[in-house]
């Protein structure tokens, strides 16, 4: 509903006026004599509005450049893109050295369809071991026109979600049967969903690094498993927290937060003191973590955006919960414009790869890197019609529509 008042408003009440317009983002109309008059905003809003004009005004530019065929290849583009916006800057960091690959292949999918999840919603597979090992001797046979392979792998039989299949412990032998030396590797996540439905799991997974394993809210019960698009997912969260603890492994709770679950932050941090998970994690030599996050625009989340945090929304976040949350919050709630803002001020070398270098083979043998989402503008090929080849040639290009 937009909000209208009188010039004697305005000049009564500026104070009062101004703070609306910062808080809320948006404009106050003001009347005069009963008629519209002015429309008033604060300068982030008119600067964000600007934006967004010009943004249209070159994407009308750019479409009729392409209906009149005014075009220039992609590649001529990219490197000029480039060196503008590397000038005065360190080199563009985006090497593939091939000393290290990790490979991690979607043999059996996620339970879940988590709204936050950069990953987006692939179908699930029922890839064979056969084909896992297969995938798994190409990287191995490979070689460049030098005859040089690469250096040392790493290959995992799941994606989106570790230890799915039933079949995990074996795959576990496996993955540290066909990686080079240490070079298979357990993180700091287990499959809920698993946790909460096979009891020996978590004593398993005790026996094995880390001590540390990762749960998501997205709020209480509802909202949980709204989040996660599974009936269920929030209990399973509990269930999942009580085995890990018996185990000796301590949960990391990470809540992502959406207007849909700002009005029950209290009772979710009474949950944590309910639960006791700070005392009970201190006694198995652990450590009890909650971390706070925001939806980000990328995969899943491209849905959301109507439901992300704001900047006045921090103020609901009660002081108990974000002083014992992990990390600063600093950044968290604050547009698209002022982030692009600082990165544009950041003097730091340009990341577009990764620290280790690793590629995800989803249940078509579509390819892609682990430096975005996964869609089709990252995609490098198919691992059965494009060949290995293709694959990791296009895993060190620098030019991809990305």
């Amino acid at each position: 509903m937009p909000r209208i008042q009188s010039s004697t408003d305005l000049r009564n009440n500026y104070n009062e006026i101004s703070t609306f317009c910062h808080e809320h983002r948006e404009p106050v109309f003001i009347t005069k004599n009963g008629q519209g008059d002015l429309a008033v905003m604060s300068m982030e809003t008119y600067e964000m509005l600007s934006g967004k004009l010009e943004l249209y005004r070159l994407l009308d530019e750019g479409r009729a450049a392409v209906k009149a065929r005014q075009t220039r290849p992609f590649e001529e583009v990219f490197d000029e893109i480039e060196r503008e916006i590397m000038d005065g800057k360190k080199t563009v960091k985006n090497h593939f050295d091939m000393s290290y690959l990790g490979v991690m292949v979607d043999m059996a999918g996620c339970p879940n369809r988590c709204r936050h999840c950069w990953l987006g919603s692939h179908k699930n597979g029922n890839m064979s071991v056969d084909n896992f090992r297969w995938i798994t001797e190409q990287f191995k046979n490979w070689r460049d026109e030098n005859g040089n392979g690469i250096s040392e792998l790493g290959f995992f039989s799941w994606w989106r979600e570790p230890d799915y299949r039933d079949d995990y412990r074996k795959l576990w032998q496996l993955e540290q049967q066909l990686s080079s030396p240490g070079r298979a590797q357990r993180f700091e996540l287990l499959s809920i969903w698993r946790l909460a439905r096979d009891e020996s799991y978590a004593k398993w997974a005790a026996s094995l690094p880390p001590k540390t394993c990762q749960i998501t809210f997205f709020g209480m019960e509802e909202n949980t498993d709204w989040g996660t698009r599974r009936k269920g997912a929030f209990k399973d969260n509990l269930l999942a927290t009580e085995r890990l603890i018996e185990a000796g492994i301590s949960p990391r709770w990470q809540l992502f937060i959406t207007k849909r679950c700002l009005g029950e932050m209290d009772e979710f941090l009474r949950l944590i003191y309910e639960l006791d998970l700070h005392k009970r994690c201190e006694a198995i030599g652990g450590k009890f973590e909650v971390f706070i996050n925001g939806m980000s625009p990328e995969g899943n989340g491209y849905d959301l955006v109507d439901s992300f945090i704001e900047e006045s929304d921090i103020l609901l976040i009660p002081h108990g919960l974000t002083d014992i949350n992990r990390d600063p919050i600093d950044r968290l709630g604050q547009p698209e414009y002022v982030l692009l803002e600082a990165l544009l001020h950041e003097e730091s070398p340009a990341n577009i790869s990764a620290d280790i270098p690793s590629i995800s083979v989803n249940a078509d043998f579509d390819v892609y890197p682990n430096i975005a989402e996964p869609t089709e503008w990252w995609r490098l090929g198919n691992l059965k019609t494009d060949g290995v080849d293709t694959i990791i040639r296009h895993t060190g290009m620098k030019p991809r529509p990305a």
